[in-house]
């Protein structure tokens, strides 16, 4: 069962990221990311919100930001599969591959049977 502060936040959250979605990516401003921090500042064990936040900050170009959130999401919530997937993906952009490849094993050490981690995994060890 959630906590009222939980479904709060996550609420909030969902919300955001739906009209972050709707946004080209130019259009997210920095008042959006400002929104998640809040939501994220107001119950800061929830991964689902660190994990809006570091799309939010990707699609603001700050994918420093982007890459600090996502990991908060999965060591808060090591079952967020596209939290392990979103950090693989950047770290490959960055020509990162070895980080990217922690990435999903970390994820694996949370979910050992998740197809879409262990599919990401193998296709960057057969590179």
């Amino acid at each position: 069962m959630l906590c009222s502060g939980f479904r709060h936040a996550l609420a909030i959250a969902s919300a955001l990221f739906a009209a972050a979605c709707s946004a080209r990516p130019t259009q997210i401003s920095s008042s959006r990311t400002g929104a998640f921090e809040a939501a994220l500042a107001a119950a800061p064990g929830t991964g689902a919100t660190a994990f809006f936040l570091g799309w939010s900050f990707h699609g603001a170009g700050d994918d420093r930001q982007a890459i600090s959130a996502w990991r908060r999401a999965a060591y808060v919530d090591p079952t967020i599969v596209p939290a392990h997937l979103a950090l693989a993906d950047i770290y490959i952009e960055l020509s990162q591959p070895a980080l990217a490849i922690q990435a999903l094993r970390a994820g694996l050490t949370a979910l050992p049977e998740s197809p879409e981690l262990r599919d990401r995994l193998s296709r960057l060890e057969r590179r």
